[in-house]
């Protein structure tokens, strides 16, 4: 949650402000003068950069009366046609009464599930002083940064059978916890015949972590295997990719005869092998 302070101070009032426009957006301060009083701050933008999720932030400020005179206030929103999902902001203390002297705190909720730029125009009025103050709440929305500390990882060579495994980490940067998930799918090679296990396929990512994601591989056919792996990260548009490659070997036994005259042949794994062990001789002993 990010708060954004401010004192905003009414000191006296019934005057006009200024007519400006919704494309400001630094805060603008004005002193305006009338037949009795003054009225400080006419117009003031509050930025707030965020990232989307569904987690509420803030924008807080105060609001000071300084005249000798209690009254009531209350936050008019315009645009009431804009839906619920295209609004991000709502106001936590629609109306209220301010004593002379005194100051309260106007708060602002913001969420977002969408990433851009949110834009929410408001007026603060004063009816015993017939005020009415334009404020400009504007809210940047951009994707939360989480990323592989490695996305190409290679399994060490191995033989079919023997299982092999590479670990890598999952970081999250954000102030707030993170949802992901493995594709299923995207476990298998290109030619759907291997396939890896990850650990584990989905969960939640603590603020400001990491998190050791483990890939294990126990191969039934030798050669070279490549796997792209799919990540979905809530609040990302795209997913995150992890590529793990590696080469498997078969073991072959070869079996060699040799006779007394020095010759080699390899007998056959499939066919009958025929040895020619030429003459013996038994020796016996009593």
């Amino acid at each position: 949650m990010r708060d954004y302070g401010c004192v905003f101070v009414i000191d006296h009032c019934g005057l006009h402000h200024s007519e400006l426009t919704l494309r400001q957006i630094h805060m603008f301060t004005a002193k305006t003068v009338s037949k009795h009083y003054t009225l400080l701050i006419s117009f003031a933008v509050y930025k707030g950069q965020f990232i989307a999720s569904t987690y509420l932030s803030s924008v807080k400020f105060d609001i000071l009366n300084p005249t000798e005179k209690n009254f009531h206030y209350f936050w008019h929103r315009l645009s009431e046609s804009v839906s619920e999902k295209e609004f991000p902001f709502h106001c936590d203390t629609v109306s209220g009464w301010l004593a002379s002297g005194h100051k309260t705190t106007a708060s602002f909720s913001f969420l977002s599930e969408e990433v851009g730029i949110f834009e929410s125009f408001w007026y603060f009025c004063v009816p015993e002083l017939e005020t009415e103050i334009p404020f400009l709440l504007v809210g940047t929305v951009t994707e939360p940064c989480v990323h592989f500390a490695n996305t190409n990882l290679q399994f060490d060579s191995t033989f079919t059978s023997v299982k092999t495994s590479v670990t890598t980490h999952l970081v999250n940067c954000e102030t707030v916890p993170i949802m992901f998930k493995f594709d299923s799918y995207s476990l298998y090679c290109d030619q759907n015949l291997e396939h890896v296990i990850v650990k584990p396929m989905c969960g939640q990512i603590l603020p400001d972590s990491d998190l050791l994601i483990s890939i294990e591989y126990i191969p039934t056919i030798a050669g070279t295997m490549n796997f792209r792996l799919v990540c979905t990260v809530s609040f990302l548009k795209n997913p995150l990719y992890l590529t793990v490659s590696g080469t498997v070997y078969n073991i072959y036994p070869i079996i060699t005869c040799r006779s007394s005259s020095q010759t080699s042949t390899v007998l056959s794994m499939n066919d009958v092998n025929v040895i020619d062990i030429e003459e013996v001789s038994i020796t016996y002993v009593k």
